[in-house]
């Protein structure tokens, strides 16, 4: 029939436990997808730098040095968020000790653009690390 004061409480209880636990469920299945996702490396995705490269080797016999200064170039550019990563930096956090923006931020580490030599050695100051040079003769030259 009806049901007595002591067995709503109970059923209550057993509803409010539940709930707790689901959340903790809940919490613990966040943290475990969240902690998988940083373990994940980043996959290189084509962008407009492999288009121009292969439109650019049709047409000039040298474009396959620039190319390669290119990859130089974007793999610093890797090595450089690699770098932020382990410092355990935002791109927030970057972009304060730079002075600019988590947006600024966002496009330089995208390697959608072509991002100039300054900027990249303030990008390495703000996570703790220096960008070194090197002049090598090229393959053509051998100078």
């Amino acid at each position: 029939m009806g049901e007595s004061a002591a067995d709503a409480v109970a059923c209550r209880v057993c509803r409010i436990r539940y709930n707790i636990e689901a959340r903790e469920v809940t919490a613990i299945a966040v943290a475990t997808r969240s902690a998988t996702r940083k373990r994940r490396t980043r996959k290189p995705r084509p962008d407009f730098l492999d288009e121009i490269i292969a439109e650019g080797a049709r047409e000039d016999p040298q474009f396959s040095e620039l190319a390669r200064a290119a990859y130089q170039r974007r793999e610093l550019l890797r090595r450089l968020v690699r770098e932020r990563d382990r410092a355990g930096l935002t791109q927030s956090e970057v972009a304060e000790r730079m002075k600019t923006s988590q947006a600024a931020i966002a496009r330089i580490e995208s390697g959608d653009f072509d991002v100039r030599t300054s900027t990249l050695e303030r990008y390495a100051l703000a996570v703790g690390k220096r960008i070194s040079y090197r002049l090598v003769a090229t393959a053509a030259t051998g100078t």
